[in-house]
């Protein structure tokens, strides 16, 4: 998308996909990428221990483009995050995007963002506009979120994530300045990364308002992330990175009463998934004793979602219209931030001609 007398700099892009048992998907996302009209770029595959035959087919493609490298993952833990890092540590590009096998790049992607780079080169990285699609690039027409004037941090602490993985551009060295992805994390690395980077202050800018140059796929297979983990490891997940996200706020002195409010509004989420949706009474009330020893929580909020969680448990086990009752009584008196749900992302559809296929 360059403009007319504009020249864009030959600098080199690297892409970093994992891949795990996506052999029937990683080829159209290999395409994706090699139909680029900027070619100075480099794929780095790194696998997480296929068993189909996705690794091999990486290695034969490497053997035909030079661009294109295969490695495996030597090292635990397994998961996308460790083999993200492990593609960082082997990047030879200025720039960096994060791909999933199973999604794929418009053939404009890497020249507009080179493009914009160039003239935005103060910023650590510059954020693009995605569409989801099921089958074919376009068949869904829907943006993967939509940009408001509103504080994106605030946004995410609410998981209303307002940029996927894929969307940004990064310069290499900001993704090393803030230690690369938790590899401890089997989901949600994405958010944790997106979060301490906007809480310790990185310089970027949204180009939403540019034709959406990626497309993320929609469908029922578990991602690297998401396969084999339990609603419970994910719900124990979410704590851990909130815990996490209230010790980035105090080391870097990001105070703001918005961002306490929310984060204490996930909390009592959690707290409220335990019982409804793993009858864990104790480990409800543990976390919501955490949230007031650590003051995150007044002393009136604190007792009402104390009662709250009390009343919810009680009324599962008797299945008593009355406790329910009151139970919602009491949900009344708290804040509505507690309850108010977010989608993370924005149904919204793109109505803007362009080229879709990859």
């Amino acid at each position: 998308m360059i403009m007319e007398g504009q020249h864009i700099s030959n600098s080199k892009v690297s892409i970093i996909i994992p891949v795990y048992n996506r052999v029937d998907l990683i080829e159209e996302c290999i395409q994706s990428i090699k139909k680029q009209t900027y070619a100075n770029f480099e794929v780095i595959v790194v696998d997480d221990g296929s068993t189909d035959g996705s690794y091999e087919y990486i290695q034969k493609v490497s053997q035909q483009d030079n661009r294109i490298k295969a490695l495996r993952r030597d090292r635990l833990p397994k998961g996308a995050p460790t083999c993200r890092n492990m593609g960082i540590s082997k990047a030879e590009g200025e720039y960096i995007i994060f791909l999933d096998s199973d999604d794929l790049l418009a053939p404009f992607c890497l020249e507009q963002r080179l493009s914009y780079f160039q003239q935005h080169s103060e910023y650590d990285f510059l954020v693009f506009s995605m569409l989801l699609f099921k089958e074919k690039a376009g068949d869904m027409n829907l943006l993967w979120n939509i940009d408001r004037k509103e504080d994106d941090l605030l946004r995410f602490l609410r998981s209303d994530s307002v940029w996927s993985i894929t969307g940004p551009i990064h310069k290499k060295k900001s993704i090393e300045a803030i230690g690369g992805f938790d590899e401890s994390l089997p989901f949600w690395q994405d958010l944790d990364l997106h979060v301490r980077m906007l809480i310790r202050g990185a310089n970027y800018k949204k180009m939403m308002h540019l034709p959406p140059d990626c497309f993320n796929r929609r469908h029922n297979f578990d991602s690297i992330s998401h396969k084999g983990s339990s609603q419970l490891n994910k719900l124990k997940t979410k704590e851990k990175i909130f815990k996490k996200i209230v010790n980035e706020l105090r080391t870097h002195k990001v105070m703001k009463k918005e961002y306490d409010h929310q984060v204490v509004a996930m909390f009592f989420g959690f707290s409220y998934e335990w019982i409804k949706s793993h009858r864990h009474i104790c480990n409800a009330l543990e976390l919501w004793n955490d949230v007031f020893k650590e003051k995150l929580v007044g002393s009136r909020n604190f007792t009402l979602g104390y009662i709250c969680l009390v009343l919810k448990d009680i009324a599962l086990s008797t299945n008593s219209k009355f406790l329910h009752l009151l139970h919602q009584a009491i949900k009344l008196m708290l804040p509505r931030l507690y309850w108010k749900k977010e989608t993370f992302l924005s149904k919204v559809r793109y109505k803007a001609e362009i080229k879709t296929n990859p």
